[in-house]
Protein backbone atom coordinates (compact mmCIF):
# COMPACT_ATOMS: atom_id res chain seq x y z
CA UNK A 1 0.00 0.00 0.00
CA UNK A 2 2.72 2.21 0.78
CA UNK A 3 3.81 1.54 -2.86
CA UNK A 4 0.70 2.59 -4.26
CA UNK A 5 0.54 5.71 -2.05
CA UNK A 6 4.45 6.39 -3.20
CA UNK A 7 2.81 6.14 -6.92
CA UNK A 8 0.30 8.38 -6.21
CA UNK A 9 2.38 11.31 -4.91
CA UNK A 10 4.03 12.01 -8.01
CA UNK A 11 0.71 12.27 -9.72
CA UNK A 12 -0.55 14.92 -7.52
CA UNK A 13 2.93 16.88 -7.80
CA UNK A 14 2.25 16.78 -11.30
CA UNK A 15 -1.85 18.02 -10.53
CA UNK A 16 -0.55 20.84 -8.20
CA UNK A 17 1.56 21.41 -11.33
CA UNK A 18 -1.09 21.41 -13.91
CA UNK A 19 -3.25 23.11 -11.50
CA UNK A 20 -0.51 25.92 -10.95
CA UNK A 21 0.17 26.09 -14.52
CA UNK A 22 -3.51 26.38 -15.62
CA UNK A 23 -3.62 28.85 -12.68
CA UNK A 24 -1.67 31.36 -14.28
CA UNK A 25 -2.53 30.48 -18.31
CA UNK A 26 -6.34 31.54 -16.49
CA UNK A 27 -4.51 34.39 -14.75
CA UNK A 28 -2.66 35.86 -17.68
CA UNK A 29 -4.86 35.36 -20.22
CA UNK A 30 -7.49 37.22 -17.66
CA UNK A 31 -5.04 39.90 -17.50
CA UNK A 32 -4.97 40.41 -21.61
CA UNK A 33 -8.50 40.30 -21.59
CA UNK A 34 -8.77 42.99 -18.69
CA UNK A 35 -6.36 45.16 -20.22
CA UNK A 36 -8.07 44.58 -23.88
CA UNK A 37 -11.47 45.51 -22.13
CA UNK A 38 -10.16 48.56 -19.97
CA UNK A 39 -8.28 49.67 -23.59
CA UNK A 40 -11.67 49.85 -25.20
CA UNK A 41 -12.80 51.65 -22.24
CA UNK A 42 -11.35 54.67 -23.32
CA UNK A 43 -12.33 55.34 -26.86
CA UNK A 44 -15.84 53.79 -26.03
CA UNK A 45 -16.06 56.60 -23.22
CA UNK A 46 -14.81 59.16 -25.55
CA UNK A 47 -17.50 58.10 -28.32
CA UNK A 48 -20.39 58.33 -26.42
CA UNK A 49 -18.64 62.12 -24.82
CA UNK A 50 -18.62 63.15 -28.20
CA UNK A 51 -22.24 62.10 -29.60
CA UNK A 52 -24.03 63.94 -26.31
CA UNK A 53 -22.03 66.77 -26.61
CA UNK A 54 -22.62 66.57 -30.39
CA UNK A 55 -25.73 66.41 -29.53
CA UNK A 56 -26.08 69.10 -27.60
CA UNK A 57 -24.74 71.40 -29.21
CA UNK A 58 -27.06 70.69 -32.32
CA UNK A 59 -29.64 71.19 -29.78
CA UNK A 60 -28.27 74.58 -28.57
CA UNK A 61 -27.93 75.62 -32.53
CA UNK A 62 -31.37 74.71 -32.76
CA UNK A 63 -32.48 76.79 -30.21
CA UNK A 64 -30.40 80.04 -31.09
CA UNK A 65 -31.57 79.35 -34.86
CA UNK A 66 -35.20 79.00 -33.55
CA UNK A 67 -34.18 82.86 -31.34
CA UNK A 68 -32.76 84.12 -34.07
CA UNK A 69 -35.70 83.57 -36.81
CA UNK A 70 -38.38 85.01 -33.97
CA UNK A 71 -36.01 88.18 -33.82
CA UNK A 72 -35.82 88.71 -37.65
CA UNK A 73 -39.70 88.80 -37.53
CA UNK A 74 -40.29 91.08 -34.84
CA UNK A 75 -37.51 93.42 -36.17
CA UNK A 76 -39.23 93.05 -39.59
CA UNK A 77 -42.86 93.49 -38.29
CA UNK A 78 -41.11 96.68 -36.40
CA UNK A 79 -39.99 97.50 -39.42
CA UNK A 80 -43.17 97.48 -41.38
CA UNK A 81 -45.27 99.28 -38.54
CA UNK A 82 -42.76 102.35 -38.45
CA UNK A 83 -42.25 102.38 -42.14
CA UNK A 84 -46.21 102.36 -42.41
CA UNK A 85 -47.34 104.81 -39.28
CA UNK A 86 -44.33 107.57 -41.36
CA UNK A 87 -46.79 106.91 -44.51
CA UNK A 88 -49.61 107.64 -42.32
CA UNK A 89 -47.85 110.40 -40.90
CA UNK A 90 -46.16 112.29 -44.19
CA UNK A 91 -50.13 112.10 -45.27
CA UNK A 92 -51.71 113.33 -42.78
CA UNK A 93 -49.19 116.68 -42.80
CA UNK A 94 -49.66 117.02 -46.52
CA UNK A 95 -53.32 117.14 -45.90
CA UNK A 96 -53.05 119.39 -42.98
CA UNK A 97 -50.46 121.69 -45.19
CA UNK A 98 -52.85 122.03 -48.43
CA UNK A 99 -55.68 121.96 -46.22
CA UNK A 100 -54.25 125.25 -44.40
CA UNK A 101 -52.73 127.21 -47.38
CA UNK A 102 -56.42 126.96 -49.26
CA UNK A 103 -57.54 128.29 -45.97
CA UNK A 104 -55.18 130.76 -45.78
CA UNK A 105 -55.75 131.13 -49.92
CA UNK A 106 -60.03 131.62 -49.61
CA UNK A 107 -59.21 133.94 -45.98
CA UNK A 108 -60.77 130.72 -44.03
CA UNK A 109 -63.92 129.80 -46.72
CA UNK A 110 -63.14 126.31 -48.18
CA UNK A 111 -66.70 126.39 -49.34
CA UNK A 112 -66.66 129.79 -51.14
CA UNK A 113 -66.01 128.35 -54.86
CA UNK A 114 -67.54 125.13 -55.81
CA UNK A 115 -64.07 123.94 -57.10
CA UNK A 116 -62.16 124.46 -54.03
CA UNK A 117 -65.19 122.78 -51.96
CA UNK A 118 -64.96 119.84 -54.01
CA UNK A 119 -61.42 120.00 -54.45
CA UNK A 120 -61.13 119.84 -50.46
CA UNK A 121 -63.89 116.99 -50.24
CA UNK A 122 -61.92 114.53 -53.02
CA UNK A 123 -58.60 115.16 -51.09
CA UNK A 124 -60.43 114.67 -47.63
CA UNK A 125 -62.15 111.51 -48.59
CA UNK A 126 -59.08 110.05 -50.45
CA UNK A 127 -57.13 110.74 -47.40
CA UNK A 128 -59.18 109.40 -44.79
CA UNK A 129 -59.18 105.89 -46.86
CA UNK A 130 -55.56 105.83 -45.78
CA UNK A 131 -55.34 106.86 -42.16
CA UNK A 132 -55.92 105.06 -38.93
CA UNK A 133 -58.87 106.03 -36.65
CA UNK A 134 -56.77 109.05 -34.55
CA UNK A 135 -55.56 110.48 -37.27
CA UNK A 136 -59.21 110.67 -39.19
CA UNK A 137 -60.35 112.08 -35.39
CA UNK A 138 -57.45 114.52 -35.88
CA UNK A 139 -58.41 115.72 -39.26
CA UNK A 140 -62.49 116.03 -38.61
CA UNK A 141 -60.87 118.24 -35.17
CA UNK A 142 -58.85 120.26 -37.59
CA UNK A 143 -61.71 121.32 -39.63
CA UNK A 144 -64.07 121.54 -37.19
CA UNK A 145 -61.78 124.46 -35.68
CA UNK A 146 -61.29 125.33 -38.84
CA UNK A 147 -65.36 126.47 -39.12
CA UNK A 148 -65.16 124.29 -42.56
CA UNK A 149 -67.95 121.27 -41.53
CA UNK A 150 -71.22 122.23 -42.06
CA UNK A 151 -74.44 121.03 -40.02
CA UNK A 152 -77.29 119.81 -43.08
CA UNK A 153 -80.74 120.72 -41.26
CA UNK A 154 -83.11 117.59 -42.95
CA UNK A 155 -86.78 118.38 -42.45
CA UNK A 156 -89.31 115.58 -42.89
CA UNK A 157 -91.06 115.70 -45.73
Amino acid sequence: MEEILESDAPSETRTNQFSSHNSSFCNGKLVHVLKFIFSLLVPIVLAIFTIVVTVQQQSIANQQRSEDKQTAMQQRQLERDLADDKYQNDIFEAYIKDTGDLLEATHGQLTSSSTIASLIRAKTLNVLRHLETHRIARIIFFLYEANQLSTVHQHAA
